[in-house]
Formats: C-alpha cells, structure tokens, sequence
C-alpha cells in the first residue's frame, strides 16, 4: 500500500509540469517553446513564481536557453538561468 501510494504521488508530480521562479527583483521575458514547436513569450514578474509552465520545453532568457523537464524547477538567479 505504501509503495502505491508514494507511486501516486511521484506520478502526479510528473504530470503537473516545469515551475519557473525569479528569484530576482527584476521583471524578465521568457521565450519558451514547447517540444512540438509553439513559441511563447511571457513575462515574469520580480520575485515571481510560475507554475506548470510546460511539461518539458525550451526556456530562453536573453541569449541563455535550457531544457526544461516536468520535474524541473527553472530558476532565474542574477539574470541567469539555472536547473534545478
């Protein structure tokens, strides 16, 4: 019963999505373009948090660009991008 339940929960954690947090004061651009090619421009917010902004994608700030997985979190930390 237990390993069913902690399946559950690591299962509803993959399916939920990238989490993207700035950590800087600064509002930032974020393009993102999702695994099967739709780019998207959005604005983050000082100190904001995003959440599920994809389930595995491109994250680009600037001239900066990762890959991003559903179980990532992406933090922004003095104008850079960092995987977490």
């Amino acid at each position: 019963m237990r390993n069913l339940i902690a399946l559950l929960l690591f299962s509803s954690n993959i399916l939920l999505g990238t989490d993207l947090r700035n950590m800087d004061s600064q509002k930032y651009k974020i393009s993102i373009t999702s695994n099967s090619g739709e780019k998207k421009t959005i604005d983050i917010s000082g100190f904001g948090i995003i959440q599920n902004i994809c389930t595995g994608c491109k994250i680009a700030l600037g001239q900066q660009t990762i890959e991003a997985k559903p179980e990532n979190v992406v933090i922004i930390k003095n104008g850079s991008l960092e995987v977490r």
